[in-house]
């Protein structure tokens, strides 16, 4: 397998819609960027007001709107410099709708990693119901972090990174390892079984320990094969007993958004709802799902 030449952080974008949760996850953004020397991205979109009369349908001016908005864009700004003044922060503002904004800007800017806050009342149940959180994760070209608000505002020492043992998911971890370097985080690749046929699991967790050890240059991942008939609680149980401070997945269309709209597995974040949730894109292959 060919995986990319070492990939760097460069920058990182903030959609920003001035909320706590929001001003949360750039500030979480800005830590991060000290460490990796990355480039903040601080960016708003104005959605177009719609005035209806009769049948007769009328964009309003957003000239008002925009003028306020590069207002608190630049406040915003002069809080990340009052934090780290070595920060490179610049700001951006679009019009439109904000989930599509977000991800055009991505792919315009070369943008590495998105960050963005979720509600911490609910932790990873806000990831799947805000709809521009979860438009976001679906269509971005890069990876997405969602910062709870309940998360510390600290360097990751120890990620879980869930697998299915599948070669698919060797870039999702080559880039997670690349972007961890820096801050030398411990790396934990489990899986969950729950079948009885464990000999065929350890068969499975040899090959793909082979290929991370071939194709990725990293000397602090671990390898756990977990038993259990509750993936959702043998998965929380691991993240609370390990203190895992996040939990990265990559995203399969086929079975993701069942994995994290899992009611049981939600329900349990809940109450565990400083954990940042980073998701990487792979794409759509055959085999058994984990989740």
């Amino acid at each position: 397998m060919t995986l990319p030449i070492s990939t760097q952080l460069k920058k990182i974008l903030v959609p920003l819609d001035f909320s706590e949760t929001s001003l949360h996850a750039m500030k979480y953004a800005a830590s991060l960027a000290l460490k990796l020397n990355s480039e903040i991205v601080l960016f708003h979109t104005v959605g177009v007001p719609v005035v209806t009369s009769g049948d007769m349908v009328f964009t309003t001016d957003v000239s008002a709107l925009q003028k306020d908005a590069i207002v608190q864009l630049e406040k915003a700004k002069a809080e990340l410099l009052n934090i780290g003044h070595k920060l490179n922060v610049s700001i951006s503002l679009a019009i439109g709708v904000p989930a599509n904004e977000i991800n055009l800007k991505c792919k315009e800017d070369g943008i590495d990693l998105v960050i963005m806050g979720s509600d911490g009342t609910s932790g990873v149940i806000e990831v799947v119901f805000g709809s521009v959180t979860r438009s976001v994760i679906a269509n971005c070209p890069c990876p997405v972090l969602t910062v709870p608000l309940n998360a510390p505002n600290t360097f990751p020492g120890k990620v879980v990174f869930a697998t299915n043992f599948d070669d698919h998911e060797l870039q999702p971890l080559f880039l997670l390892t690349e972007m961890l370097k820096p801050l030398r985080t411990e790396i934990h690749l489990i899986h969950v079984d729950s079948t009885a046929d464990m000999k065929s699991q350890d068969e499975l967790l040899t090959y793909f320990r082979g290929q991370v050890t071939a194709n990725i240059n990293y000397d602090n991942i671990k390898f756990h094969l977990l038993k259990g008939d509750d993936v959702e609680d043998t998965i929380e149980s691991f993240i609370v007993g390990n203190k895992i401070e996040w939990l990265a997945i990559a995203k399969r269309k086929r079975n993701f958004f069942d994995f994290v709209t899992s009611k049981s597995l939600t329900n349990k974040l809940h109450h565990h709802s400083y954990v940042p949730l980073l998701v990487f894109h792979t794409a759509v292959h055959s085999g058994t799902p984990l989740f």
